[in-house]
């Protein structure tokens, strides 16, 4: 038994993961594409930021355990190339990420939509705080394996303030972070066997 044991973590060894690892991040590509919001928002400035921090937030988790993540440029350029439009919820298939994925030579794709968003009014104890809520259909596929990691997975982000709204703090604020920490969790969840290696400034990325 030690023999096989010892003989197994050679072999993994040998193509550089550990054995919880199915990808080394510094050579595993990933195709990140734009948030697609879906949602009911009325505010198209705050449907755009939700839709861009989602973005930025997938990103993050990404770059800060390592794995090369594609120029967003060359992503819209693909979906552009093969008119691909996830904006049409025919095309939220696996099938279509994964010709994306392949026209971009990426190892791995992943795709948000966000469906829905919502924020309320809290009080408890005379004070008033603000509660975010985001709906979300996440998509993480193998491109090379033709298999899905996460496929059109309801997620579910919240963010609520902490009593006294801050100076300057808009509730509709709450909706943007909720969309980020739906995401953060998702992915913290599935890419947990790759440890964070670098910190990322989350305001210069996906965008």
């Amino acid at each position: 038994m030690k023999s096989i044991l010892a003989l197994a973590l050679l072999a993994v060894s040998l193509v550089g993961l550990t054995p919880n690892e199915d990808y080394t991040p510094k050579t595993t590509k990933v195709a990140i594409v734009p948030v697609v919001n879906l949602s009911g928002e009325t505010w198209p400035e705050l449907k755009t930021k939700q839709s861009l921090h989602g973005l930025k937030e997938i990103t993050a988790c990404f770059l800060e355990r390592a794995f090369v993540v594609l120029p967003s440029s060359d992503v819209v350029k693909a979906l552009a190339d093969t008119k691909i439009d996830l904006t049409d919820e025919e095309q939220h298939r696996r099938e279509v990420l994964y010709g994306l994925g392949e026209k971009l030579d990426a190892d791995l794709v992943a795709f948000v939509l966000i469906t829905d968003v919502d924020q309320r009014k809290v009080n408890k104890f005379f004070v008033q705080s603000t509660e975010g809520k985001a709906k979300m259909k996440i998509w993480l596929v193998d491109v090379k394996k033709k298999e899905p990691l996460l496929s059109a997975k309801v997620i579910e982000g919240t963010s609520k303030s902490g009593g006294f709204l801050e100076i300057g703090e808009k509730g509709s604020n709450r909706k943007v972070l909720a969309v980020a920490n739906g995401i953060r969790k998702a992915l913290s969840d599935q890419l947990s066997k790759y440890p964070v290696v670098q910190k990322v400034d989350r305001d210069k990325v996906g965008g």
